[in-house]
């Protein structure tokens, strides 16, 4: 189909009658073709070199016309279109539209950047079942239902005037075509409107009232029109005060891609006034002369505010102002404005909710961002379609609050529909208003049931076309909580369209207090609770007294950072992005924490909870650095004892027992100590073990001072949890697969709900632990997790939850480059070392720490003369591709029946499981370092270094 649309690229589907295109692959020719003169390498100097759309003045604009034209190109592709065709790549007689020079001696954009600009056609479209996120529009989102209906009466000037007194439902105040309406009290005492406007005079402003401002056929204009009020009733008109004439770039002579003018603000700084507007290409921020809202007009940024969506200003208690932009960026400004006196933050709200194609959505909207200030929180407003599809639903206004500018901020709540990019206000009273307007592919709808009506097949607004203002209420709640709500019924309930659940309510004497203490580095098999009278822990006995005990709990995978990410997020390491130790999970992704504070509680963190720096990312209310117990007995006190908040509290409390270095003074006889048969018994082996005895001791202690600090300081209903990130760091515990590294203790107590004293053998993970209190809580639990909540094991209803527990090693620095997967069931467990060409190590035996692995000197030492010791050593370091163990009738794995014939059937059975489900997780078997290779004997064999190796 040859159809020229330049600059930018376009199909003609509204040609031909009946979808003349419909059974047709749709390609674009010639999508860009913009021009840039170079000069000393143009065909003829002296004769005229055209190019289509105008010529570029430099590089720059040149390559900003061609990355707009792929971004269109990539918008069709959502439409029909196969592809696109770019014929010129070289400059010809007398035309430079090529991408390179007539003499072929200047390339305009180099290979590998347009690579990089044209990656943007090959990622995947956000499609599902033809749906599409707000950001992606199909061609049906601009069609406009053609009517006859014209616009009824703004009300009149004594219902207005009741209307602002009351305070308590939606006023119609101006007629007129208009979207985005702004009003702000001006120093005067005059209201100020603005607006996206069609130009002044525009007689399709009457004609074409219900105009959708979107599309081919849009009556946006190039002009700012400016309107000014006394009382909000009546409204003086004091026509355009801008044009995109008045642009940086239109000064400047740049060629403009298009002359809208969408979205303006005016803010008054208190000697003069700023005007903001989009769209990007040739967005300002422009400065009155004087006091007067009325050119000329300065640009105190020239070029240097970049392409911004939406932009609007904030100015803080201290003076400082600040552009935002987008969805949402956000960056301070100097005192003469000319400048960003930081780089830009993102702020978006916590957690996120589930987009139409199952992506997560962590924005706090789709456009029109602002910034208010409701005592000392921040809050940040932006818009969204209520189905999270573009122009299907209503539009409405949506929020979420922080301590600081840049967040982090709480998760997105619910202001009020039909309020999309309408913008709050304070009326002279201090009452505040949002403004609405007419922004639907459809007549307005009568508000009469509309709070129980579907609108998710169009864009739909009850909104009259013109301004309309809707009461807010907006306070700050006793507990420190920021509330905004429209208070028209017709606005301040969310429609069964709404995508997101705003069911959370505030504090429920129902909800309980939650503490979740975690321990660091502790096998399940290490404690008198399970069996082990060798390790004595009365607390851990006191608290399966009071709850319940799980004897088959496990973690995701046996390493600190990807086992605490999967309990934070409910996703295994592979879905979640912390595959190796001491990674985290990908920007972006949900996190549990969210959810929690969603369901009304306060959630703090102190000592080791998340790994490293992501505590912050998690978005934890309070954060508590310890590294000892007596820090953490100190700290959390003395949390307690201050805390005011009214919310129902989870805390998450973490110690570092027993994690390597094993350093306190043991009360323990290394004479009397015991440990698994694949280790070794020397003396340094003893000397560890008892130590390592002491800090569970410690841990177990600790875990009784935590309930009777907790007892005084938190409700009656108050859940208790006590478990371990995995395994010890002893050989084939940590890192590994086997038992000894990857089940753990778990105990939970609820007085009234758990039964005292109960055992159950119902397989969990510790993906499931957060959707369990979540749903015990009465949050709400996301979907498409890997975990899924066990409350029905607590509450007696059964004593099964998982068929199967799914683990992953990956890797731990360039100490262990081992990654493992395996499946276990009740009896039985398969172990798939993915590379048993390497060899096995880790912390303990490379580096060999005093109290940590020190102990493998003797280990290997031993190995030069005992035969056991050869083979302990070896099944450590060297290991098959398959493992297969029968666990009921060996607990510590020692006989591997992988090889037996009886077995082969349940080996594939097993095999089949394990591969389905690592196909489901996406798992790219990461080898996340360079691993040491059993050929390479110099580089781990236990002769070849010493104890201060590397």
């Amino acid at each position: 189909m040859d159809e020229h649309r330049y600059p930018h690229p376009g199909f003609p589907f509204e040609l031909g009658a009946n979808g003349r295109f419909d059974n047709f692959i749709k390609v674009v020719g010639e999508f860009g073709g913009h021009g840039y003169p170079v000069p000393d390498h143009l065909w003829d100097a002296e004769r005229r070199n055209w190019g289509y759309g105008g010529l570029p003045q430099n590089k720059e604009e040149y390559r900003e016309r061609y990355e707009t034209s792929l971004k269109m190109l990539n918008q069709l592709r959502s439409e029909g279109i196969a592809a696109g065709v770019y014929t010129q790549t070289t400059d010809v007689e007398g035309e430079i539209n090529g991408l390179m020079t007539y003499d072929r001696k200047v390339i305009k954009i180099p290979a590998e950047e347009l690579a990089h600009l044209h990656q943007i056609l090959f990622e995947p479209l956000a499609l599902n079942a033809g749906k599409q996120d707000a950001d992606s529009l199909p061609r049906t989102a601009f069609v406009e239902e053609k009517t006859d209906r014209k616009p009824g009466p703004v009300m009149d000037a004594e219902t207005i005037r009741s209307g602002l007194k009351s305070h308590d439902h939606a006023l119609f105040i101006k007629s007129g075509w208009i979207r985005d309406p702004y009003i702000t009290l001006g120093p005067d005492d005059y209201y100020y409107l603005t607006g996206t406007q069609p130009h002044e005079g525009d007689p399709r402003e009457i004609s074409n009232p219900y105009n959708i401002g979107l599309g081919d056929e849009s009556i946006v204009g190039d002009q700012v029109r400016l309107w000014r009020s006394r009382d909000l009733i009546e409204w003086e008109s004091l026509g355009p005060i801008f044009t995109v004439d008045d642009t940086v770039k239109a000064q400047q002579n740049k060629k403009l891609p298009n002359r809208y003018i969408w979205a303006p603000e005016v803010h008054w700084l208190g000697d003069r006034w700023a005007l903001v507007h989009c769209p990007r290409g040739h967005s300002s921020l422009a400065l009155t002369a004087g006091k007067e809202l009325k050119g000329p007009w300065e640009h105190p940024m020239n070029n240097g505010m970049g392409e911004r969506h939406d932009p609007s200003l904030f100015t803080d208690d201290d003076g400082t102002r600040y552009l935002l932009w987008g969805n949402t960026m956000i960056a301070p400004l100097s005192a003469d404005l000319s400048s960003y006196t930081a780089e830009p933050v993102r702020i978006d709200p916590a957690g996120t909710r589930p987009g139409p194609d199952g992506t997560p959505i962590n924005r706090i909207g789709h456009e029109g961002a602002t910034m208010i200030k409701v005592g000392d929180k921040y809050v940040h407003l932006g818009t969204a379609w209520s189905t999270d599809e573009g122009r299907k639903g209503s539009y409405n206004l949506y929020y979420c609050v922080a301590d600081q500018i840049t967040g982090p901020y709480g998760p997105r709540q619910f202001a009020g529909r039909f309020l999309g990019h309408g913008t709050p206000f304070q009326d002279r009273d201090g009452n505040w208003w949002c403004t609405a307007f007419f922004n639907g592919n459809v007549p307005p709808l009568p508000s009469e049931g509309i709070e129980n009506r579907d609108l998710s097949e169009n864009a739909q607004t009850i909104n009259e076309q013109g301004v309309t203002i809707v009461p807010l209420e907006v306070k700050l709640l006793d507990n420190g909580e920021v509330y905004i709500r429209a208070k028209d019924p017709a606005y301040g309930t969310p429609g069964p369209d709404e995508a997101q659940s705003f069911t959370a309510k505030p504090a429920q004497n129902n909800q309980p207090d939650i503490v979740v203490y975690l321990s660091d580095d502790h096998s399940q098999f290490d404690s008198s609770l399970y069996g082990n009278d060798n390790i004595p822990t009365p607390c851990f006995e006191e608290l399966a007294a009071d709850g319940m005990t799980f004897m088959h709990a496990f973690v995701a995978s046996p390493s600190c950072a990807p086992s605490r990410a999967a309990m934070l997020t409910g996703l295994m390491p592979a879905r979640n992005g912390a595959e190796a130790n001491h990674t985290f999970p990908h920007t972006g992704t949900h996190n549990l924490i969210s959810d929690l504070q969603a369901a009304g509680y306060e959630v703090a963190a102190f000592g080791k909870v998340a790994h490293g720096r992501s505590a912050r990312q998690f978005g934890f209310d309070h954060i508590g650095p310890a590294q000892t117990i007596e820090q953490l007995k100190t700290r959390v006190t003395s949390f307690l004892s201050e805390r005011e908040s009214k919310k129902p509290l989870c805390l998450f409390v973490g110690t570092n027992n027993p994690h390597v270095a094993w350093t306190s003074p043991t009360t323990f006889d290394p004479a009397e100590v015991e440990f698994p048969p694949h280790h070794l018994d020397t003396p340094a082996t003893r000397e560890h073990r008892a130590a390592y005895y002491q800090e569970i001791r410690e841990l177990d202690a600790f875990l009784g001072e935590l309930r009777e600090i907790a007892d005084q300081h938190l409700s009656e209903n108050m859940l208790f949890v006590h478990t371990s990130d995995h395994g010890s760091q002893w050989p084939f515990g940590k890192w590994n697969l086997y038992d000894y590294g990857i089940r753990v203790p778990l105990i939970i107590s609820w007085q009234g709900h758990v039964t005292a004293g109960t055992r159950t053998d119902a397989m969990v993970s510790w993906i499931d632990l957060i959707p369990t209190l979540l749903e015990l809580a009465g949050g709400t639990v996301p979907e498409n997790l890997d975990g899924r909540s066990f409350a029905g094991v607590l509450r007696g209803e059964t004593n099964e939850h998982r068929e199967a527990i799914f683990t992953t090693h990956t890797g731990d620095g360039t100490w262990n480059i081992y990654p493992i997967r395996s499946v276990r069931t009740k009896d039985w467990k398969l172990i798939h070392n993915l590379h048993p060409e390497f060899a096995h190590t880790n912390h303990s035996d490379l580096d060999r720490k005093p109290m940590a692995g020190a102990y493998w000197t003797e280990w290997a030492q031993l190995a030069e003369t005992d035969h056991h010791a050869q083979e302990v050593l070896q099944r450590y370091f060297e290991r098959p591709e398959w493992e297969l163990y029968h666990l009921t009738q060996d607990k510590w794995e020692q006989t591997n029946l992988a090889d037996q014939p009886e077995q082969s059937a349940r080996m594939e059975e097993l095999k089949a499981m394990l591969a389905d489900w690592m196909i489901s997780q996406k798992d790219s078997l990461l080898v996340h370092s360079e691993p040491r290779r059993l050929k390479d004997r110099e580089r781990w064999h236990p002769s070849s270094y010493k104890q201060t190796a590397p």
